[in-house]
């Protein structure tokens, strides 16, 4: 899992992946609009559609909130990454999907060996790794038979892939809901070598190897799990609500 996010003068290097786009019609998605450009590239547009109806109705049930409006780039080359306008200047929200999302992120060392929830991977797991493993069945499983090859794999997909969706809707309804605090991280984010980049490791492994990578990530993350009805300590909510985490409901 990997996602970064920056101001929308960038979003030129992201489209630049992308070299045959085709704008489709407007739609709305879980009540948002959304403006949809679809590369060549693109073989899993309506898996991806799906998951990201999904993600805005799990987070609009547990938080209350919708998103404005989003501008959505599908590509098999593209990262899974969000956008976002600088607070004062142009706010217009934009997300990629690319085909990462629909990968497997191995593990290279169990939870119980690594201290890390989910289990340190050869990439950075995430909280949308942990969900994929839940939808994990034994092959002696025979409810696994019974779905069948083809529904079990694409079943663990799905919920991987709407899960990196919530991940980058925490992103925009932080920046949304705290505007200040957000780009006050991302400047500090941004800041090379920076001491004060990454939130305590002793909390950030208890909600993923992902959340470990700074303290924008440790909050999508944790708002990740809170999504999906995961507890978390005192002290890792502690500094989920100084980081300009957005309530639940």
């Amino acid at each position: 899992m990997a996602c970064d996010h920056d101001e929308n003068n960038d979003i030129a290097s992201e489209k630049g992946r992308l070299k045959s786009l085709t704008a489709k019609p407007a739609m709305r998605i879980a009540a948002t609009p959304i403006a949809l450009e679809v590369d060549g590239t693109e073989t899993s547009e309506q898996l991806k559609l799906d998951a990201l109806g999904e993600a805005l109705g799990l987070v609009h049930v547990k938080t209350g909130q919708l998103l404005p409006a989003l501008n959505l780039y599908l590509g098999a080359p593209c990262r899974c990454i969000a956008y976002l306008g600088e607070n004062g200047g142009n706010r217009s929200y934009s997300m990629f999907l690319g085909d990462q999302m629909l990968v497997k992120t191995a593990v290279a060392m169990s939870e119980k060996d690594s201290k890390v929830k989910g289990g340190y991977g050869v990439a950075e797991r995430g909280v949308a790794d942990q969900a994929y493993d839940k939808q994990r069945m034994s092959p002696m499983n025979p409810a696994r038979w019974i779905k069948g090859e083809q529904a079990y794999k694409e079943a663990k997909l799905h919920a991987k892939a709407v899960a990196v969706i919530v991940h980058e809707i925490g992103h925009l309804l932080h920046e949304s809901n705290d505007s200040a605090k957000f780009w006050a991280l991302k400047r500090e984010k941004n800041v090379e070598g920076a001491a004060n980049d990454r939130p305590p490791a002793d909390l950030a492994v208890q909600v993923s190897q992902y959340a470990t990578k700074s303290k924008l990530e440790y909050t999508a993350e944790v708002f990740t799990g809170l999504i999906y009805g995961q507890h978390y300590t005192p002290a890792v909510m502690a500094k989920y609500v100084e980081y300009g985490g957005i309530a639940m409901i």
